[in-house]
């Protein structure tokens, strides 16, 4: 048996925006006051980063996605590095 989530890691995945696009509401329910800066790791298309910022305006979301497909997605709403932890260098997009 593979969970969801495995199946939707490697690079060759295509954006699947059931998956990519679906906000944590129970993670942005653990924030009660507002946080300055917010690193979300393996955020997806951004889903949960727009809510958190939706939820906190004042808030910086950076977000960290190793699925180019779902990393281009996330809008113009906050900053995403689009990059595999093996690699030396990233190069942040705005």
């Amino acid at each position: 048996m593979s969970y969801v989530w495995q199946t939707h890691l490697r690079d060759e995945v295509s954006f699947d925006p059931v998956y990519h696009q679906n906000p944590r509401t129970e993670i942005a329910s653990f924030i009660n006051d507002p946080p300055g800066v917010v690193l979300d790791i393996g955020c997806g298309g951004g889903a949960t980063g727009k809510l958190i910022k939706e939820k906190f305006p004042g808030t910086r979301v950076i977000g960290i996605e190793s699925n180019p497909y779902a990393g281009s997605t996330r809008g113009s709403i906050w900053m995403t590095f689009s990059a595999r932890a093996s690699k030396t260098s990233i190069s942040p997009s705005m």
